[in-house]
């Protein structure tokens, strides 16, 4: 739902991923894989790896061709693009 922000759960996921990865790899999914699962993949490559919102979804986009955060989620990772 592009009302929806998921601003706030971002360093928690990145966290609870970064952790997790380091014993297990990690799914991350939700119902389409397009934009709620998507958005935190991308979150977490630009706070874990520095990138910039454009390179962290080409990265993600590269990977799985359907990565499309919804307009609400993008302007939440641009926000979040700010302050990692």
């Amino acid at each position: 739902m592009e009302d929806e922000s998921i601003y706030p759960y971002l360093s928690k996921a990145h966290s609870f991923i970064k952790e997790k990865l380091t014993d297990h790899n990690v799914l991350v999914h939700c119902q389409m894989g397009m934009s709620r699962s998507s958005s935190l993949v991308i979150a977490f490559l630009m706070k874990e790896y520095g990138m910039k919102y454009s390179q962290a979804r080409a990265l993600a986009k590269k990977k799985r061709e359907i990565v499309h955060p919804n307009e609400g989620f993008e302007k939440d990772l641009r926000k979040f693009e700010q302050h990692v």
